[in-house]
C-alpha cells in the first residue's frame, strides 16, 4: 500500500482515525491512569511515579491530549505553578476502548494463556 492509500484510508476509516489518537501507548496508560482514579483529577507527579514514564514525555503527551480535547487541566499551586488533569467527556467516552483492551490483554497476553 503506497502513501496515498494509506493516508485515504486513515481518513475514511475511524478504528485508523482513533488508532492515531491513542495508538501511543503513553496516551493509553494516562487515559488508563484517569479512569482507575475513577474519573478524578490526577497530579503531574502522580502519572510519573505510577507510569515510570520521563518527564518530557509525560508533558508532551499531557499536552497532546490536551490539545485534542480528551484531558483538561486547572490550576491548583501558583508557585510553583501546579496542575491537575481530568478527562473531559470526549476523554470519558474511551472508557469502554480501554476495558475492552483490558478484557482482550488478560485472555491473550497473560503468561500461560493465549497459547494454542
Amino acid at each position: 500500500m503506497d502513501i496515498s492509500q494509506k493516508n485515504t484510508c486513515q481518513q475514511h476509516c475511524p478504528v485508523a482515525r482513533t488508532a492515531l489518537i491513542i495508538g501511543d501507548k503513553w496516551n493509553v496508560l494516562i487515559i488508563r491512569n484517569l479512569l482507575l482514579n475513577e474519573f478524578k483529577e490526577s497530579r503531574f507527579d502522580d502519572f510519573l511515579s505510577s507510569l515510570g514514564i520521563a518527564r518530557n514525555i509525560l508533558a508532551q503527551r499531557l499536552n497532546y491530549l490536551k490539545e485534542l480535547g480528551i484531558i483538561d487541566k486547572k490550576q491548583y499551586e501558583e508557585k510553583p505553578k501546579r496542575f491537575v488533569y481530568f478527562l473531559t467527556p470526549k476523554g470519558l467516552d474511551l472508557k469502554d476502548v480501554i476495558q475492552a483492551m483490558g478484557i482482550w490483554g488478560d485472555k491473550w497476553t497473560m503468561e500461560g494463556r493465549g497459547e494454542g
